[in-house]
Formats: C-alpha cells, structure tokens, sequence
C-alpha cells in the first residue's frame, strides 16, 4: 500500500500522501500484526458488533469525507460566505482522495465511534445482523449524522429524528442505486 497511486485524473491520492508522511492507512483499518502506535484497528473494532460486520474501508472513509466536508461547510456559514460559494458537503472518490492526513487522524477515532454507536442505534430498530439490514449503505450518512451530532444523538427527540429518517430511508427504498448525493444531504437533515 505504500506505492504511489494517483485517482484518474492523474491527482496524486490520499493514500500516497499518507504513506509519503509513514502513515499506514491500511494498518489503521486492520489493525497491525504487531503493536504499531497511532494505528486503531477499526475493522476489528467495528466486528465485534454482528450488525457492522460488512463495513468496510470505504465505508468509512467516506464517513470521514462527510463529516469533515460538513464540518467545513459549517465554519463558512459561520464566516457569513454566500450560499451559492459554500463548500460542497460530499463523499464522492475525489472528496475521499482529497482527505489531508491531518484531518484523517482528527476524525478517525470519532467516525468510529460513531459507527458503533450506529450499530446500537440499528439494534434498537431490531435489526441485529448485517444480513438483515435493509441498506448496507445507509450506515455511512448515519455514522456521519451520529458524528456530527455528538452525545446529543441519544436524546429523545434526536433519536426519534434519527428514527424517522431511518425507516423513511428503507421504506422509500432510498439506498439501493447510486447513492454518494443523498449521502451528502444526511448530516444537515437531523440537526
């Protein structure tokens, strides 16, 4: 994993600038063979949870991309720029590829807390095994909803919102094609 890869546009990618500063991003998702510090091992710790078992690496990369194209999106509201100039809030490839490392590594451990705490969530909707979730997909924009919203996602109100949006997800058959858009609209809608 520590060749240089460049996405199709010839842009060098995320995982070559990782590699370039000795950052094992593969290390950080399975965890090291032997004790490699700052690596987390989200794999093995999203496994434990029967629910999370088909997450994977992109998955949670593109969590990341949400919330920290989000989180950037919020501080340029914040700053008073236009609405027709805020930055996108997205997890297409490019915005996946274009993740510094920095960023990287201050959300990484977030995300993935969120994604566990998704996976409560999912239970307590009485789905309890990855086979049975309606929408694998759909944990990527939760994950990020949960994020972004902190410990206030368990709130009472908040949990109903999250519900809501939710069920209305798999019911209106929302996550079964192409997907990266409606990924984008999900961290702003629970709030």
């Amino acid at each position: 994993m520590r060749r240089k890869r460049n996405n199709r546009r010839g842009r060098s990618s995320a995982i070559s600038a990782y590699a370039a500063q000795n950052f094992a991003l593969r290390n950080d998702w399975f965890g090291p063979g032997k004790k490699e510090e700052g690596t987390l091992g989200v794999q093995l710790d999203l496994a434990k949870q029967n629910v999370l078992r088909k997450v994977g690496n992109t998955d949670f990369l593109q969590a990341i991309a949400l919330v920290q194209t989000y989180r950037r999106n919020l501080a340029a509201r914040k700053l008073g720029t236009p609405e027709d100039q805020l930055p996108a809030v997205s997890c297409t490839r490019l915005s996946v590829l274009n993740i510094p490392l920095a960023d990287y590594k201050s959300y990484r451990a977030e995300v993935r807390d969120a994604f566990i705490a998704a996976g409560k969530f999912v239970r307590e909707q009485n789905i309890f095994r990855a086979r049975d979730l309606p929408y694998q997909s759909q944990l990527v924009p939760l994950a990020a909803i949960i994020a972004t919203l902190g410990k206030k996602w368990e709130d009472h109100g908040n949990k109903a919102k999250l519900s809501q949006w939710f069920w209305c997800g798999v019911l209106g058959e929302l996550y079964g094609g192409a997907i990266e858009t409606r990924f984008a609209r999900g961290p702003g809608r629970c709030r």
